[in-house]
């Protein structure tokens, strides 16, 4: 795959008689109307999807309805993001994954520095489109490789770098590319910047809201052959041209999601605060993401995390069916061991002592 820098276009101004035309606030709207022609190039990214248990909100999502992901991200994800990590006007935001656009479309009304990236160049086209159909392609650098390092540099250090909804496509049998990603992703960041995770399936719980509607399969082996049988048989999954076939597509799919522990995991040896954990940092969030269905049991379950959670300063989301707003922000300089040297570093044994180093 090319790489491919997809720059921003100079819009001119809109003359006066011309305003009429200009493309409706979805802020204000709370829906927004795309062209026929994006509609369609949104229903071909889902082909080979029709039956999928999910591929009717699938395809909601990715258009402009009250329901979209689109009106979800500006009216909630925006101001969620504002309340943890400040405004957004004079920041400079990386959209990790940005597939068709969506997110980065919430962004680029609140933030005139945005930078978006993905490796599927279908995706990014798509996305592309969509700022087009906003008026909004001048506001946003649109970036497509298959590595993330080949572009990192271009992208610049940034404030803040949206993970949403991409974790948990990034195969675990890929051995070692998450940490490798989450890693770069951290490096990227400026000093104070943050890592905002957010939408992404907890495999902490047994059941996958996110793929196939089933239970057990978020604790089988990732990118088990078992589990996909499983849920090919019960008419919850199938192969489709965007995905590799077999087992290796359904975790591509994002069957296996991703821990609050496994994501602290990568950044061992990093400087780093979790913001969930201050006072404050979980408030206003919705944990249920796609179990809403669960809410009757809401309430109890709340009562009983907190119960745990709080004490022992873990983020209520890392027990929850989605990790929403988990908010990871870059404190100082990465920790590194040194040896001691000196009458005072020396033990009574012949073993070297190391010291840690902020």
């Amino acid at each position: 795959m090319a790489l491919r820098e997809v720059e921003p276009e100079a819009g001119e101004p809109l003359k006066p008689r011309e305003a009429k035309h200009r493309p409706a606030n979805p802020r204000v709207a709370g829906s927004f109307q795309y062209s026929s022609e994006f509609r369609k190039r949104s229903k071909n990214l889902l082909r080979g999807m029709e039956h999928f248990p999910n591929y009717s909100k699938y395809l909601e999502d990715e258009l402009g309805g009250p329901n979209s992901r689109l009106i979800h991200f500006i009216q909630y994800l925006i101001p969620e993001i504002e309340y943890r990590c400040g405004p957004l006007a004079d920041k400079s935001v990386l959209d990790f994954g940005c597939g068709p656009g969506p997110s980065t479309v919430a962004l680029a009304l609140n933030c005139p520095s945005v930078a978006g990236y993905d490796i599927d160049p279908e995706l990014v086209d798509v996305c592309r489109m969509r700022l087009k159909e906003h008026g909004l392609e001048s506001r946003v650098r649109l970036y497509c490789a298959p590595n993330l390092e080949d572009v990192k540099d271009r992208i610049g250090p940034v404030d803040l770098i949206l993970l949403c909804g991409v974790i948990e496509h990034i195969p675990l049998t890929e051995r070692g590319l998450r940490r490798r990603l989450i890693r770069t992703l951290f490096k990227m960041l400026k000093p104070g910047g943050s890592l905002y995770i957010y939408d992404t399936p907890n495999r902490a719980w047994p059941f996958d809201f996110h793929t196939t509607g089933l239970p057990w399969i978020p604790w089988t082996k990732p990118g088990s052959q078992g589990a996909y049988r499983r849920a090919v048989r019960a008419g919850r999954y199938g192969d489709s041209p965007r995905y590799t076939p077999g087992p290796r597509g359904m975790e591509q799919c994002g069957a296996w999601g991703a821990t609050y522990w496994e994501i602290l995991g990568y950044l061992k040896g990093e400087s780093f605060r979790v913001e969930n954990t201050r006072p404050g940092g979980n408030k206003h969030i919705d944990y249920l993401g796609g179990a809403r269905r669960f809410r009757l049991v809401r309430y109890p379950f709340d009562f009983f995390v907190g119960l745990l959670a709080r004490p022992l300063r873990i983020p209520i989301t890392a027990f929850y069916p989605f990790l929403d707003n988990l908010v990871i922000t870059k404190t100082g300089a990465p920790k590194r061991t040194v040896k001691a040297e000196g009458s005072r570093a020396r033990s009574s044994s012949s073993s070297p002592t190391f010291v840690t180093v902020r």
